[in-house]
């Protein structure tokens, strides 16, 4: 069961032109549906891992929710 689990990777990648390096936080095939409680207790537990290392972008690919675009823009500020 990977329900509340993520792996984190770190890359660094140069880029010329750029002045300070800039955190990118690639979240993807996060499956959010449904009410249930741990839809909640997941964004938080990933809210918080960002609030320690806050990252510059988000970028949210794969199959992302399936309660709706409103879930998604009400949600989405917490990163």
């Amino acid at each position: 069961n990977e329900l509340g689990r993520w792996e984190t990777t770190e890359h660094v990648l140069p880029v010329p032109g750029l002045e300070a390096p800039m955190r990118v936080l690639h979240l993807s095939d996060v499956h959010l549906r449904g009410e249930e409680p741990w839809v909640d207790a997941l964004l938080g537990a990933l809210a918080a891992a960002c609030a320690a290392s806050p990252p510059d972008a988000v970028v949210i690919t794969g199959d992302v929710v399936a309660r709706g675009v409103d879930y998604l823009r009400r949600n989405a500020c917490i990163f």
